[in-house]
């Protein structure tokens, strides 16, 4: 393990590494909210209502949304909470398990939005709405996170954000994994800094493609759905 000087402190590191999961999460629920929005649109003032190509499209995106938020639950609660104390520890699991609830009952109304996606919509669109509204209060959490005293000096966090990384990468989309979590990185040189640091030369030189393909079936079904919904951007 590496292991810091006695007047260094490794919490800003484990801060970041904590930052650019938040930062991925939150692109993740912006986007949802912009599709949550766009169903509902489409139900009140189209005429054809939530087609089932639409739903179809939603469901597609869902799917990589759903895998990468069950992976950073995942993440977190074997990679990070562990270094937080215990009243910080028990607050997060309590925020999590009605946001994990909330999740769930959305994921069964999603199974009724397939089969008739316009009777269902509203019923959707009001269940996404609470899980948004959790979500919220989640972070509202998390952004008061602290790390146990112990750990400022001694903290492993290149292991860390490896171990992180793998938790990612071991899921069902671990390409679009990553290309969601350097996404949460907005300056090029963060991120050019950030995968030198922890992805080999091969997979830096297929991120691209991983970013094309994200954009091709993930970013541009919310562009999408929010266009012809008559929605003002």
């Amino acid at each position: 393990a590496r292991f810091g000087k006695k007047e260094e402190s490794y919490v800003p590191q484990y801060l970041q590494i904590w930052k650019i999961l938040h930062g991925a999460l939150v692109n993740e629920f912006k986007d949802l909210a912009i599709i949550k929005n766009a169903l509902e649109n489409k139900h009140h003032n189209s005429k054809l209502g939530v087609i089932r190509m639409e739903a179809s499209l939603f469901v597609q995106w869902w799917q990589l949304f759903e895998s990468f938020c069950l992976q950073y639950f995942h993440t977190e609660d074997q990679c990070l909470l562990g270094y937080t104390p215990f009243t910080f520890f028990a607050s997060i699991l309590q925020g999590k398990r009605e946001l994990v609830k909330q999740f769930l009952y959305v994921v069964d109304i999603i199974h009724e939005f397939e089969t008739d996606s316009d009777k269902y919509a509203i019923k959707l669109s009001t269940a996404l709405s609470d899980l948004i509204k959790r979500f919220v209060e989640y972070l509202e959490l998390e952004y008061g996170i602290q790390i146990s005293t112990e750990f400022h000096k001694v903290l492993d966090t290149r292991a860390l954000q490896q171990r992180v990384l793998n938790y990612f990468v071991e899921g069902p989309y671990p390409e679009e994994s990553l290309v969601l979590l350097i996404n949460a990185m907005r300056d090029k040189k963060e991120r050019g800094r950030w995968l030198r640091d922890n992805v080999n030369f091969k997979t830096r030189q297929e991120v691209r493609g991983w970013e094309v393909r994200v954009y091709e079936s993930h970013t541009v079904v919310v562009q999408h759905l929010q266009a012809t919904s008559g929605m003002q951007k």
